[in-house]
């Protein structure tokens, strides 16, 4: 029983570590754009948000509570700024 749940935990973080690294190169060619643009879209502020929102709750599925509690944050201050373009 020990190694089947090993062996589903191994696959669990194998596609955690692959969905949240797509999330995060998403979130670097947005940073770049805009790094690049001189500004960031409104529509840049709604996908940062997104991508903040589904990192939170995988890594809180997975029982990452530090890197959720930044995902957080990061979700907080990015639905502020979303909130307020608004």
């Amino acid at each position: 029983m020990s190694e089947i749940n090993n062996n589903m935990q191994s696959r669990f973080l194998e596609l955690f570590m692959f969905e949240t690294k797509k999330y995060l190169d998403e979130l670097e060619g947005i940073l770049l754009a805009s790094q690049e643009n001189g500004r960031i879209s409104q529509n840049d502020v709604g996908n940062i948000f997104r991508i903040m929102h589904t990192v939170k709750g995988t890594a809180a599925t997975m029982e990452y509570g530090r890197l959720s509690s930044i995902a957080h944050k990061l979700e907080d201050i990015f639905s502020k700024l979303r909130d307020d373009e608004d």
